[in-house]
């Protein structure tokens, strides 16, 4: 009997003992998964932190990006930081632009003259993203047209010119420069030619305006030229100042400029350029605005440019409206030598709302379009009553319903005269057109004499910027002689290309004249146009990568 209790004492002791074990591993074993839920939990709380940060350090990066192209759009430099293009790029990270807990700072780099990369560096906690993105002066521009960010003062009393190569033969309509200095202190620049390394002929310069802005505000300010074909090489950009608190920007660490002694804006500059007073190896920002394509000069002297019989079969023009009033021949002054024109004429009696489009197959109903920007000039002449009389040019026109063009015109009333910019109707009559510019009024042309109107339409993104001018000749009787560098006046407007209904970014260039008193006429010649322009905005986005987090 004790042995036997024994032995079944010792089996529950047994069944106790590997039940405490069992209780004892289970234990064990919620312990490690207590202890695996607490550190796996811990742990994808970390990487959701970690993944929220790279999240707000990536669109941080995107942010400082897109600060520093507006800066490259606007050329200011907005957050005050020293540099165009770059963002908080002092070594103050306590001033970075905040996004959350994510702040952001964009550096710049030049791997050439007209190309300049902004990276953009985020960080958020211990996370951080950066993303680069490259632009370049967009087409159509020749120099430097990426703002540089030194800055020089005191340059009155100088003519400076900095050398830059031209890839292919252009037509330059432009210059602009990156200027600041008090209103209405006055600039001019001017293109040289290059002889062994150095300015040498005088090709073409502008007249003196007043740049504006204020001593703290770059900006880029526009001279116009005469259409200047050139052919591909090196050439020297030269501009000149008027008073000592202007300035411009610069690149010091490279390409090469010329000083020389000569109050440029007073003097006109100096032809050839001489021995230079002064170099260095910096880069001024300056470029030219170029068309790659011309077309005249039409000077109307026989059926090949324009074709008397309506409706036309051949020649460059095909008349729109009142074609019985528009004919070829000689002008129509009693000049002593008169010149082939296209004329707005009749024997007697009123010649009105007339209307005429250059077009290559004028037998066709298909319109000869210019897309984008274009230059439209020619030299006009009129007789008779100045009596609300008006000549000019068209652009951006098309032969639709509620698709009016531009139409820039010589309008003549006694002695108030004007340049004027309206819409211009299908019909051609501008009496009743839409008005959108003028000049102030002034005594108008002489009876007889020829002037050039130059018509400048540039398309600039949304914008439209348009530049009307009225230059006189050198001799008034004759349309081949030198025009005067100053305008007689200058007409300028810009707006959204939304807010004129209708007006399309391509169309149709051509003449008009409109007049309601019976014994006005008026003759054209010396027509030309110059087209692919390249766009009008400082720079363009080239490429763009991004990094990942590190």
């Amino acid at each position: 009997m004790n042995r036997a209790h024994d032995k079944i004492a010792s089996c529950r002791s047994a069944r106790r003992g590997a039940a405490v074990v069992a209780v004892l591993l289970a234990m064990l074993v919620i312990g490690f998964v207590m202890i695996g839920l607490v550190m796996g939990g811990a742990r994808d709380q970390d990487l959701t932190v970690q993944r929220m940060n790279t999240v707000r350090a990536f669109y941080a990066t995107e942010a400082g990006l897109n600060m520093a192209i507006r800066e490259i759009i606007l050329s200011s430099d907005e957050d005050s930081d020293g540099g165009i293009g770059s963002i908080s790029n002092d070594n103050n990270d306590a001033n970075n632009p905040r996004f959350g807990t994510a702040n952001v700072f964009v550096t710049t780099d030049m791997p050439s003259p007209s190309m300049i990369t902004l990276t953009s560096h985020a960080t958020s906690a211990t996370t951080a993203r950066s993303a680069s993105t490259t632009l370049s002066a967009s087409a159509g521009f020749l120099g430097f047209g990426i703002p540089f960010g030194s800055e020089q003062q005191s340059v009155t009393a100088r003519q400076i010119a900095t050398k830059v190569t031209i890839n292919e033969p252009v037509i330059v309509l432009s210059l602009s420069a990156f200027v600041n200095g008090p209103s209405p202190k006055e600039t001019r620049y001017a293109i040289y030619d290059d002889l062994a390394g150095e300015p040498n002929a005088l090709i073409v310069q502008s007249d003196a305006d007043p740049v504006g802005g204020d001593s703290a505000h770059f900006h880029w300010f526009t001279l116009q030229l005469p259409s200047t074909p050139i052919s591909a090489g090196d050439y020297w950009f030269a501009l000149a100042f008027e008073n000592t608190s202007m300035e411009y920007a610069f690149d010091p660490s490279g390409g090469q400029t010329r000083y020389n002694s000569n109050a440029a804006v007073a003097n006109g500059y100096c032809d050839p350029w001489g021995v230079s007073t002064t170099s260095s190896t910096r880069r001024i920002n300056i470029y030219a605005t170029a068309a790659t394509e011309t077309t005249g000069n039409i000077n109307f002297t026989g059926s090949t440019e324009y074709d008397n019989t309506d409706p036309q079969s051949t020649g460059l023009f095909r008349d729109v409206s009142n074609p019985t009033r528009i004919v070829r021949g000689n002008d129509v002054s009693s000049n002593p030598v008169r010149y082939s024109a296209i004329n707005f004429t009749a024997a007697a009696g009123l010649v009105s709302d007339c209307l005429t489009m250059y077009d290559t197959y004028p037998a066709t109903s298909t319109p000869t379009d210019f897309t984008g920007s274009v230059r439209v000039f020619a030299d006009v002449l009129v007789t008779g009553t100045t009596s609300s009389r008006f000549i000019g040019l068209a652009a951006l026109h098309n032969e639709t319903i509620g698709q009016e063009g531009l139409v820039l015109v010589l309008r003549e009333n006694g002695n108030q005269d004007e340049l004027r910019l309206y819409r211009l109707p299908q019909n051609g009559d501008l009496t009743s057109a839409v008005h959108l510019a003028t000049t102030g009024t002034f005594k108008g042309p002489v009876e007889g004499d020829w002037y050039r109107l130059v018509f400048d339409v540039m398309i600039n993104g949304a914008n439209i910027e348009v530049s009307g001018r009225l230059y006189s000749h050198s001799i008034g009787k004759d349309p081949l002689s030198p025009v005067d560098i100053v305008p007689v006046r200058t007409l300028s407007y810009t707006n959204t290309i939304a807010s004129l209904p209708g007006l399309q970014t391509s169309g149709e260039v051509g003449i008009c004249f409109d007049t309601t008193d019976a014994s006005s006429r008026g003759s054209v010649t010396n027509f030309q146009i110059n087209s692919g322009i390249g766009t009008s905005t400082s720079s363009v986005v080239v490429g763009w990568s991004e990094q990942k987090p590190y």
